[in-house]
């Protein structure tokens, strides 16, 4: 039976670990909340904590149940502001995505960053996003009798992608289409590169250039996002694609893929995030347009169906 989740979190060397057996992992217990330091600040946690040395510093795995995970998960990852079934749509999101996370074999189940989905612990958790965890509990998305994988982001551009183009996986309910109309503040941004920041980063990843000059957008996707970009610079010509594309791209300050290039090393772009699956800005345009969080979860998922999933209370 599903109980608790096993949380990665990157923490700083002043976690206490005693200090023999430092080899070992060390086990915390507390009945309440307990404070650890991490690489984004001093954050507090419910539940048990795994810390271990790493080559790094120290590897912190929070276990944790699964509501209380979702707490700290939908009051970072969606405006308690937003209106209610948004909420409740981004709650299931984040359970069917977490269920489908699981990995019994490994250190943990799920990192706590925006490569898994961002987990911030008990100072994100609010009355209204805590709602909608609890008025949706067990539900979850499902596809052809399995749980989906429901992945989601801020905002689409206006265009959803396809699990196919972003990941090289196609999934029936994750496909490329025109996303409905949003109001959000991530639309026609134009971003201004930092040359060195470039040059440093293809250097770092063995694609240097010199100092960096221009771009030029070679290949689109079927969303229109960019699959190769030309980077130019005094020392020659790189064409970046796929995983290293979006990495380096995320690591320049853009947004999403969507963009086009102005010239030399200026972008405007539409939307944040990689576009699969659920919009939260459209989830939120839905909602104020009368969507219960089921019609806002088969809008972004097609073809699948809501079902509850029996837990351990959650």
């Amino acid at each position: 039976m599903f109980r608790r989740l096993h949380v990665c979190n990157e923490a700083t060397d002043s976690v206490a670990v005693p200090r023999t057996g430092l080899s070992d992992s060390y086990k915390t217990a507390t009945a309440g909340y307990i404070q650890i330091p991490t690489v984004h600040g001093n954050r507090r946690y419910l539940g048990h904590f795994n810390v271990k040395p790493t080559g790094a510093g120290l590897q912190v795995v929070n276990e944790v149940p699964l509501a209380h995970y979702l707490y700290g998960v939908v009051g970072h990852e969606m405006s308690n502001a937003f209106p209610l079934e948004a909420l409740k749509a981004q709650a299931v999101a984040a359970r069917s995505y977490t269920l489908t996370s699981l990995d019994p074999g490994g250190r943990y189940d799920l990192c706590a960053t925006v490569e898994c989905q961002v987990y911030r612990g008990v100072e994100v958790e609010h009355p209204r996003t805590d709602a909608a965890v609890a008025a949706t509990a067990g539900v979850v998305v499902t596809y052809a009798g399995s749980m989906a994988r429901t992945y989601y982001h801020a905002d689409s551009g206006g265009m959803l992608a396809s699990s196919q183009e972003v990941w090289g996986a196609a999934l029936p309910y994750l496909v490329a289409r025109a996303d409905t109309p949003a109001t959000t503040p991530h639309r026609a941004w134009v971003t201004r590169l930092d040359a060195a920041t470039v040059s440093s980063s293809l250097e770092a990843a063995g694609l240097g250039v010199g100092t960096a000059q221009s771009l030029r957008v070679l290949r689109l996707s079927e969303s229109g996002r960019v699959t190769e970009l030309e980077v130019s610079g005094t020392a020659g010509t790189r064409v970046l694609r796929g995983s290293t594309l979006t990495r380096l791209a995320r690591s320049w300050g853009l947004k999403s893929t969507r963009f086009t290039v102005q010239g030399g090393l200026t972008v405007r772009g539409d939307g944040w995030g990689h576009g699969v699956g659920m919009s939260q800005y459209g989830a939120r345009a839905l909602a104020l347009a009368g969507y219960d969080y089921s019609r806002i979860l088969a809008y972004y998922y097609p073809s699948t169906s809501l079902t509850l999933f029996v837990a351990d209370g959650r």
